[in-house]
C-alpha cells in the first residue's frame, strides 16, 4: 500500500522498495530481496551485493555488474569476493563446484 501512495515520488517510491528489501533481508529472505532490490531506481547497489551473496546467487550479481557501467576495479572486487566464499565453503545456496562454474562465467 505505501507503495500506491508514493507512486508519483520516485524517490520516496525507491526508499520504500530499499526498506522492504533490507527487511527482508534481515528475515533471512535472501532471494526475495534481491528480487526487490533490483527493482529499485536507481539500482541499490549494495543490497543487491549483499542480496546476491546472501543466497548464493552468483550468476545474477554477475550479470548485474557487468549490466551496470561498474569499473574494471569493482567487478575484480566482487569477483575475487566470491573466489574467497567459494573457496572458503560459504557458497550459499550452490555447492562448491557449481559455485566455481558460477563464478568462472
Amino acid at each position: 500500500h505505501g507503495l500506491k501512495l508514493f507512486v508519483n515520488y520516485p524517490p520516496w517510491h525507491n526508499q520504500i522498495i530499499i526498506s522492504l528489501g533490507e527487511r527482508l533481508l534481515r528475515e533471512n529472505k535472501a532471494q526475495l530481496s534481491l528480487s526487490v532490490f533490483l527493482t529499485a531506481s536507481p539500482k541499490y547497489l549494495d543490497g543487491v551485493r549483499r542480496a546476491a551473496r546472501a543466497c548464493g546467487d552468483y550468476r545474477t550479481l554477475f550479470a548485474y555488474f557487468n549490466e551496470e557501467d561498474s569499473s574494471d576495479e569493482m567487478k575484480k572486487e566482487i569477483a575475487n569476493d566470491v573466489a574467497q566464499e567459494v573457496s572458503s565453503g560459504r557458497g550459499g545456496l550452490l555447492g562448491r563446484r557449481d559455485g566455481y562454474a558460477a563464478g568462472a562465467r
